[in-house]
């Protein structure tokens, strides 16, 4: 698996356990990754219908899953 993909595993696996989440608690939870990655990798997600972006108030952003009939592709596989 490539980091990309860890990275993408990891993201999903949080918001899952944590919905809905802030983008600033997501990286939080991923110390491992810069917000530069972490930012990447949520926004490819995105782009992929996996995960949904809102934006409720001026100062947040808060990440959640998209249900599995809303998006075609699966977890990254480990």
């Amino acid at each position: 698996m490539t980091e990309d993909e860890e990275l993408a595993f990891g993201v999903l696996e949080r918001v899952s356990l944590h919905v809905p989440l802030q983008l600033e608690e997501l990286g939080n939870l991923l110390p491992a990754c810069t917000w530069n990655q972490m930012f990447a990798a949520v926004d490819r997600l995105s782009r992929e219908g996996r995960l949904e972006i809102q934006h409720p108030d001026h100062s947040s952003y808060v990440v959640r899953l998209q249900t599995p009939t809303q998006w075609s592709g699966g977890f990254p596989s480990r």
